[in-house]
């Protein structure tokens, strides 16, 4: 592939060899070392992640604010829970004051899935370093409503106002009441609205990688409707969807609980426009795009593992944008009949459909050796670095983060905590 284009992918699969694989140090210093050089996407950030984690990284005062000043999550979590929380504080305090805020933001994100303990320590650190405000966002971010209100007791309703503005949301990823301002209006429709911002949060917080309805509600402005479709996907979260997995099954429950509110595929597809939120889906150029193709997958599912018959009609959550269910009726019907014809030299077009379709029926090496039959493309390398990534989620989910959909937004963090050295 072209170089610019080859820069996208190998980083994540060079983490996820060493959480599956065998790799020696050496190996994975080696392998990292070639990617850092080949300026692939995210590699400076995972082998320093890595060599804080193994315990060979340069970690002076310089070298620690180079890894915070230049926002490298991976890096920072890993100083973080290593035992250099003080002096990646101390590189925060340094700063100008007017860089040290997203930075603070960074470190409270990477750090969420943390007990509160460690969260407690972590602010600890930070007001050691002078910085309250920081101390905050670590108490916000507590499971624990008191570590909110025992941080602000006593401060000036401005002075708690200010730490308002850069926290007020982080609790309800906890599912916790959002904070308002001492300011802020009282009546019944801003407590509905602050109630249902809440409730979105805390949804969006649940669903893996990537959510929807927190982007539906900015756009539209309809928390009740909002509110009702965060509720029904907190009972799903609780019961049959995974906190971990791939985004498919949240985004097609998101679809189904917008449906009882009103809101058919068309209507969720046009709220989104061109947006991708950065997935990386071959042959599926938005948001809407995405979303018919989960829907089109579950439809058939059933039928490529051997437990039901083709559909008889198209399923009623495809928008009306999606036209190829004809097409995806004879390939899903190609793979039952005879998998290795089907996959057989297939055209641009049919790679990614069948791809999904061998990943719905759960064979996952012929889906590998389908990738690898030709030489590598742009395509071929997309989709396997995709479902390296959905197939991690569907064991032991090295990628997942608490609260990724709201606080990443895709972007990866590469962690070595709990890894067995």
């Amino acid at each position: 592939m072209p170089p610019l284009q080859a820069r996208r992918f190998g980083t994540r699969a060079i983490y996820l060899l060493s959480r599956y694989g065998d790799l020696s140090d050496a190996e994975m210093d080696r392998l990292l070392s070639g990617a850092v050089e080949a300026r692939m996407h995210g590699a400076s950030d995972l082998q320093m992640a890595w060599l804080v984690h193994s315990g060979t990284a340069d970690l002076s005062p310089e070298a620690v604010a180079a890894m915070v000043d230049t926002a490298m999550p991976s890096a920072t979590r890993a100083l973080l829970l290593a035992g250099e929380a003080e002096a990646a504080m101390a590189a925060i305090a340094a700063l100008p004051e007017g860089n040290r805020i997203p930075l603070g933001q960074m470190m409270v994100t990477v750090s969420f899935d943390q007990p509160d303990t460690v969260k407690a320590e972590l602010g600890a650190f930070a007001a050691g370093q002078g910085l309250d405000w920081l101390g905050a966002g670590f108490a916000a971010a507590q499971e624990d409503t008191m570590a909110w209100s025992d941080h602000v007791k006593g401060m000036s309703a401005e002075e708690e106002d200010n730490l308002v503005s850069i926290w007020g949301w982080i609790p309800g990823l906890n599912g916790n009441p959002i904070l308002a301002r001492s300011t802020a209006r009282q009546d019944a429709e801003a407590q509905s609205w602050r109630e249902a911002s809440g409730l979105v949060a805390w949804a969006s917080a649940r669903q893996p990688e990537i959510s929807l309805i927190t982007t539906f509600l900015n756009q539209t402005g309809a928390f009740g409707e909002s509110a009702a479709v965060a509720k029904l996907l907190l009972k799903r979260f609780d019961g049959d969807l995974s906190l971990t997995g791939p985004l498919d099954a949240g985004w097609l429950a998101t679809l189904e609980a917008f449906e009882t509110q009103g809101f058919d595929a068309d209507a969720i597809r046009s709220q989104f426009g061109s947006t991708t939120f950065g997935i990386n889906r071959v042959g599926r150029e938005n948001v809407g795009d995405i979303l018919d193709w989960i829907v089109a997958v579950d439809a058939l599912w059933p039928y490529l593992q051997g437990e039901g018959e083709l559909p008889a009609n198209p399923p009623d959550l495809l928008s009306s944008e999606f036209s190829d269910w004809d097409r995806w009726l004879a390939l899903a019907g190609a793979v039952h009949e005879d998998t290795a014809s089907a996959i057989a030299n297939p055209s641009l077009d049919d790679l990614p459909i069948l791809a999904e379709m061998l990943h719905a029926a759960g064979l996952r090496e012929m889906l590998a050796g389908m990738l690898r039959a030709g030489p590598p493309t742009p395509e071929s390398v997309a989709l396997a670095d995709d479902f390296a990534a959905r197939i991690d989620r569907l064991c032991d989910a090295h990628l997942w983060h608490k609260g990724e959909a709201p606080l990443l937004g895709g972007q990866a963090l590469y962690k070595f905590d709990g890894a067995e050295d």
